[in-house]
């Protein structure tokens, strides 16, 4: 497995060094990981990085040195702000593929319109591509 190129932003008003990973070649692709950090998933991300430039973000407080970084952001809110900064910052557009904001009740057809579909996955990819 190639050992990823490793990035340092300042973001956050300078007040976070966040690490970004970044390896493979192709169409970019985000991984966010997980509470349990980047190493559980090193496989998974090569394999992504087998067809993709994938930018491996790491969470603000899991970068080397800078442990207390987590303790800047105070809401959630400042975390979404965080990560849309960090996106800005990232060499191609982010395109969000998710579930909508709302409530999931159950019933076929609701979790069909509120969940995201393959089509609606295979067209932000395609919306990414073309970029």
């Amino acid at each position: 497995m190639p050992v990823p190129e490793l990035r340092t932003l300042r973001l956050w008003q300078n007040r976070i060094e966040t690490e970004v990973e970044v390896s493979g070649h192709g169409p970019p692709l985000v991984y966010l990981h997980g509470p349990w950090g980047l190493n559980p998933d090193r496989a998974f991300i090569a394999q992504l990085a087998a067809g993709h430039t994938v930018y491996a973000p790491k969470f603000p407080g899991t970068s080397r040195g800078d442990h207390a970084a987590i303790h800047a952001l105070d809401t959630w809110l400042d975390l979404v702000v965080y990560h849309g900064e960090l996106f800005d910052r990232l060499d191609a557009p982010v395109r969000r593929i998710g579930a909508m904001d709302t409530w999931v009740g159950y019933h076929p057809r609701l979790e069909a319109a509120i969940l995201p579909q393959t089509e609606t996955i295979v067209a932000e990819i395609v919306r990414l591509l073309d970029y």
